[in-house]
């Protein structure tokens, strides 16, 4: 039996003598039972696959590192790439210094684009720094400082989508929205389906049901008005009551009677103001006449009260003259009598004025009158200005419930007919415009035209003429 000593476990265990893969040298005892040339040729072919196998996954780790750092050179150039321009491309120029010089243009089929002042300049190929250095070029004469401007590519704008169009006898007919595989029977779906009388006829009578509130409230404006003319009448004619007029004696209903009543109340409102004014100048009238009688009293007894003092002033002036009384006694009546005639001056001047006043306010009442008949014939004339329109507007909303009637009528008889339609699609080929006979399951092409036709000499529901086929829709 051989031990074989080592320095570390290994399954391959060298000869002496001979070198292991790890650099470390082995050392052997071998026993009588022991083929030492037969172990060295086993440990130094296994030694030699082990080389080989190292060497192996060193390239395979070298190869697939090149591959990782070429993607990663690849990447990093093509996010660095600058964007250059191209046909169709949206272009804004900002230019600091002249606003007007502020605009978006579109890269032409050719590659270029125009600018005032720069010309045409070949942008394709071009990046946004390439693009504002030429553009600086060719304006930056026309500017004293540095040119400030930027080139910024625009968002593409969105592209209208696909579309069809449906026309004749359909309901909503107009321009919609093309999904692919679409019919003709699609087309006519999404316009809102085949035109209807009955449908029309729904629309007819909504309408005919404002146009009847419309007449409804034209009637109750005439009674209000033909209340109110009558009650102008009565007032003008100085009538304590309202009279209800000739055409509202068959339509006593509640409404008239709440007009009748509110109208009689505002002419006992507005009578009462007019006798409270015609009272108030007949008081101002009498209190001036008394004073006009008061002042006259006044002036009576200032006259009267003059003459005795005369009297006594002569009397003073004889004993005067004879010595028996003194100068001073005469003067105090003299000053006396002056002021008595200042009295009666003033007097006189109150006497003026209480006169003039009792004048005007005499006056003032007929004026009054005046002035209230003139206001009543001026309202009276504009509501018959009013009635004659009200009258006007009830006849019309009245033709136009006629004509409603006589619509939904028309339309609740065609109702029993029965339905034929043809279809023929305008497609545009090759420049100009073809006719397509269609069937309801025909397939239809983004662009084309629709045209949903009654068939000649059919009777179909709801058809119209012609001349309604652009009728405005509600």
């Amino acid at each position: 039996m051989s031990i074989i000593s080592t320095d570390r476990p290994d399954p391959l265990i060298p000869a002496r003598g001979v070198r292991h893969p790890d650099g470390e040298r082995a050392s052997a005892v071998t026993g009588p039972n022991l083929d030492l040339s037969f172990s060295k040729d086993l440990l130094h072919c296994a030694a030699s696959a082990g080389r080989r196998m190292i060497s192996t996954r060193l390239t395979i780790v070298a190869g697939l590192a090149s591959v990782c750092v070429g993607l990663w050179i690849a990447s990093a150039a093509a996010q660095t790439a600058p964007y250059r321009f191209k046909a169709g491309d949206l272009i804004e120029v900002w230019v600091a210094q002249q606003q007007t010089l502020n605009r978006q243009v579109v890269v032409r089929p050719d590659g270029r684009i125009s600018l005032p002042l720069a010309g045409h300049i070949q942008a394709e190929g071009m990046t946004p720094e390439d693009l504002e250095a030429a553009l600086m070029q060719r304006l930056q004469d026309y500017f004293k400082d540095r040119l400030n401007l930027t080139v910024m590519l625009s968002p593409a704008p969105e592209q209208e989508p696909p579309m069809i169009y449906v026309a004749g006898d359909i309901d909503q007919p107009g321009a919609y929205r093309y999904r692919s595989g679409m019919t003709v029977l699609h087309a006519v779906s999404v316009a809102g389906g085949f035109y209807r009388a009955e449908a029309e006829g729904d629309r007819d009578r909504d309408r005919a049901i404002e146009v009847r509130g419309e007449f409804e409230a034209a009637q109750r404006q005439l009674s209000s008005l033909l209340v109110r003319e009558a009650r102008l009448q009565a007032e003008l004619n100085d009538r304590s009551s309202v009279e209800l007029p000739a055409e509202l004696a068959a339509h006593q209903d509640t409404a008239v009677k709440e007009i009748l009543q509110r109208e009689q109340a505002l002419m006992d409102r507005r009578r009462q103001k007019y006798r409270g004014q015609i009272e108030a100048g007949e008081l101002l009238r009498d209190t001036a006449k008394r004073e006009v009688d008061a002042v006259g009293t006044q002036i009576t007894t200032t006259e009267n009260q003059i003459d005795l003092t005369s009297r006594r002033y002569e009397g003073i002036k004889s004993l005067v003259s004879k010595g028996i009384a003194t100068d001073s006694r005469l003067l105090e009546i003299e000053i006396a009598l002056e002021e008595l005639k200042r009295t009666k001056s003033q007097q006189q001047a109150d006497l003026t004025r209480a006169q003039s006043t009792v004048i005007q306010n005499t006056a003032s009442l007929p004026d009054l009158q005046n002035q209230r008949q003139i206001e009543l014939q001026s309202e009276l004339q504009q509501t018959k200005r009013d009635l004659d329109e009200a009258r006007a507007r009830l006849e019309t909303s009245h033709d136009r419930l006629s004509r409603f009637d006589g619509t939904r009528a028309a339309s609740d008889r065609l109702n029993s007919a029965p339905a034929s339609r043809h279809y023929v699609i305008l497609r545009s080929e090759a420049g100009s415009i073809q006719e397509v006979p269609a069937t309801e399951l025909t397939q239809i092409r983004e662009g084309d035209l629709i045209r949903v036709d009654p068939v000649p000499g059919a009777s179909v529901v709801g058809a119209r003429p012609r001349r309604d086929a652009r009728r405005e829709r509600s």
